[in-house]
């Protein structure tokens, strides 16, 4: 099972007009009923980084969401540079403080290459210790509701 949720509540609001916060709520169930059952459970957070909405995205919004999966029991847990907007230098960051937060925890890279971070972004994580990665074919475009995400920039 897979379950994405933004680490932007404004982007998760205007996406699919649920904050965070209800999102995380409904998902409980998901969660509970995956247990039961035996189903692997994959927890995606997008916009860990900026949001087309907000701006930045504070590491206090991404571990809300991290610490919540970790307590619903996922399996692994997603990073996800939605819309392409992440430098190594945050990527980094971010992924050393969850992995000391969480040691227990299997977190995984998904970066897009909007402006061409990506390969940078990955080895930012892959020096924070993650070795697990996932991405769109080629890592190019992003979230097709994030304003812009399809333009090219000079």
């Amino acid at each position: 099972m897979a379950v994405f949720i933004g680490a932007s509540s404004t982007f998760n609001k205007k996406n699919i007009n649920k904050t965070t916060y209800e999102s995380l709520l409904e998902t409980e169930k998901m969660f509970i009923l995956a247990k039961e059952h035996g189903i692997f459970t994959r927890a995606y957070v997008s916009m860990s980084f900026a949001c087309p909405y907000q701006g930045k995205v504070s590491f206090e919004e991404l571990n809300y969401v991290c610490q919540r999966f970790v307590e619903l029991g996922a399996g692994e847990i997603d990073i996800g540079d939605t819309n392409g907007y992440a430098s190594p230098k945050i990527v980094y960051d971010r992924f050393s403080r969850l992995k000391d937060l969480y040691p227990d925890t299997v977190f995984i890279g998904h970066f897009h290459d909007k402006r061409k971070m990506a390969l940078a972004n990955t080895l930012a994580a892959m020096v924070a210790g993650i070795d697990k990665f996932d991405s769109s074919i080629g890592g190019l475009g992003g979230c097709p509701f994030s304003p812009g995400i399809w333009q090219l920039k000079k």
